[in-house]
């Protein structure tokens, strides 16, 4: 059996900063732009969590500080920097595709954006509970700007009827919330933490705040949920690097950190229990649970299937086990041990299944985004319009995915459709 189980960047002044630049602009934030739908799938799409989703908030909220807006951040799919902690696109850019809508743009853009069909709210480093993750943007705050969002929209509406009806563009398009990893993170590098005092004191609180989210964009219209469990934490160099783990049973048989994939086990069962109860509570609703957990771990067992040739070591980074140094990360030249060293990329990045310690490269992406387009790795999928033909001309990974999977279909049978 598999027992799989930045330091704090966001200052006062920014927080305060950042609210300033908010009251000022929030009546503006949608761009002049006609709201035409386009779409057979979704009329728009929302997404909500940390740098597994981020599309630039981070760093239109802290411009030049961001090493997503160097080189090598996006040179596979961008040719340039995008933003994005990744070589590529993230899952969220290749459902947006699928879905026949554009890449999502970062709210944090304000003016100038394309709001024609969602909004990105996710900020990296965040989290879920306030003044515990990396970034003060945690979840909560992130609800609380969409609804900035959703009041100029309407503003916009009553004014111009070109517009989609919000009743259409908040009711009938998807929300996707994948966040957590960054609290327990911290717990376990910055707060000393143990695996027994993050499942008891924070995965609870962690849990809780996603569910009320839910909840809450519930109450401002939205009906249709994919909610993500986190990521085999376990498995990541940096975190291989910096947790100790000399005793030989702190590694499991894929060489992943049992205590850390123990917390993040029990945070997707806390997780997945919230869902089934939201379910329950909200019954014209559709909460579907996507498993990135079960999905990793799929990917690292059968990795040469998937075409992975390296699982544990990052594709951009210098020195140790892993490729992974803190004081010298991906893209960034840095004195190591009295000599200057440069973290650089590696010449095949759909080969690793990590990006740069931390993060994960596009092709590993891509597979989860295939995954949960299929319904794989999925309690209860994301049900879909009769209307909607699922695109994948800028997948790069489909015919690999479909020799994993053994199928020859254009959707798993248990992806069902509604009538419209």
């Amino acid at each position: 059996m598999i027992h799989l189980t930045m330091d704090c960047r966001l200052s006062i002044i920014y927080v305060v900063a950042a609210c300033l630049w908010y009251c000022a602009n929030a009546r503006d934030i949608i761009n002049s732009d006609r709201y035409l739908s386009s779409t057979k799938c979704f009329p728009s799409l929302f997404a909500f969590g940390d740098s597994k989703t981020d599309t630039g908030n981070e760093q239109a909220y802290f411009p030049y500080e961001s090493r997503s807006e160097r080189l090598p951040y996006g040179s596979t799919f961008f040719g340039r920097p995008s933003d994005r902690f990744c070589d590529g696109r993230l899952t969220i850019d290749f459902q947006a595709q699928a879905y026949g809508l554009p890449l999502l743009s970062p709210y944090a853009r304000g003016l100038g954006s394309d709001f024609q069909h969602g909004a990105n709210f996710a900020v990296s480093g965040s989290g879920c509970i306030p003044g515990v993750a990396y970034s003060g943007f945690h979840l909560t705050r992130q609800l609380n700007q969409f609804k900035k969002f959703r009041a100029s929209y309407e503003d916009k509406f009553v004014r111009d009827k070109s517009y989609i009806s919000p009743n259409e563009y908040f009711g009938r398009g998807l929300y996707v919330i994948s966040t957590g990893e960054n609290d327990y993170r911290n717990g376990i590098l910055n707060m000393g933490l143990t695996s027994k005092e993050i499942k008891s004191e924070m995965a609870p609180k962690v849990v809780n705040i996603t569910y009320s989210t839910v909840k809450a964009l519930y109450d401002e219209g939205a009906r249709k949920f994919l909610v993500v469990g986190i990521a085999a934490d376990g498995c990541i160099p940096k975190l291989l690097t910096l947790v100790p783990h000399e005793d030989p049973e702190g590694l499991d048989e894929l060489g992943c950190l049992v205590s850390v994939n123990d917390y993040v086990q029990y945070h997707n069962i806390l997780l997945f229990k919230a869902v089934l109860r939201l379910r329950t509570e909200l019954s014209d609703a559709q909460i579907s649970f996507g498993d990135f957990f079960g999905a990793n771990v799929d990917i690292f067992v059968n990795a040469h299937k998937y075409g992975f040739m390296e699982t544990h070591l990052s594709c951009c980074g210098f020195g140790g086990k892993y490729k992974y140094n803190s004081v010298v990360q991906c893209g960034e030249t840095g004195e190591v041990d009295g000599t200057e060293v440069t973290a650089s990329s590696c010449d095949n990045p759909s080969e690793y299944i990590n990006w740069d310690g931390i993060h994960l490269t596009e092709r590993f992406y891509e597979f989860i985004a295939l995954a949960f387009l299929h319904g794989y790795f999925v309690d209860e999928p994301v049900i879909l319009p009769s209307s909607c033909s699922l695109n994948f001309s800028s997948f790069t990974s489909y015919m690999t995915f479909k020799k994993v999977f053994g199928f020859d279909r254009s959707l798993n049978p248990q992806v069902r459709r509604t009538e419209s």
